[in-house]
């Protein structure tokens, strides 16, 4: 299922994400969408390898993407908070997760957050995205 509203393949071309999976398999199929979409992106197993991937640290990140479980005791939400406070703009942010007690992350959840659950299309994963990235262009276009 990979029907998008063409103009919501452009607003993604180009569009800088950052990604939080430490899954590695998970990771590398959700960078090939990045890649076909046009994306930059910057990586990793947590914010701070995710960080140090960060090449164009002069550009403003457009959405975070995160895992809602993460090692190390530290989940989606809080790497979510940590990143906007490290970059210090409150980037639109993803949280993908296969809980089904969505209510709960959603309460902890900071504002500019959607939460994605498992399994997702192609479509339901780049909605959220696109939104992420529109809001993020407003913002700098302000």
């Amino acid at each position: 299922e990979h029907s998008m509203a063409g103009a919501d393949i452009d607003l993604l071309n180009g569009a800088y994400l950052m990604l939080i999976e430490d899954d590695r398999d998970a990771r590398r199929a959700i960078e090939e969408l990045f890649t076909e979409w046009g994306a930059v992106y910057s990586s990793g197993a947590n914010v701070e390898e995710a960080l140090k991937e960060d090449e164009s640290a002069s550009r403003l990140i457009d959405a975070i993407v995160s895992d809602y479980r993460l090692p190390g005791g530290r989940d989606g939400v809080e790497s979510i908070v940590e990143l906007r406070k490290r970059i210090g703009a409150e980037v639109p942010a993803v949280i993908i997760t296969g809980e089904s007690d969505l209510a709960s992350i959603r309460r902890r959840a900071p504002a500019g957050v959607s939460i994605l659950q498992k399994p997702f299309s192609v479509s339901e994963f780049s909605r959220p995205i696109v939104d992420a990235v529109r809001a993020a262009r407003h913002q700098e276009s302000l």
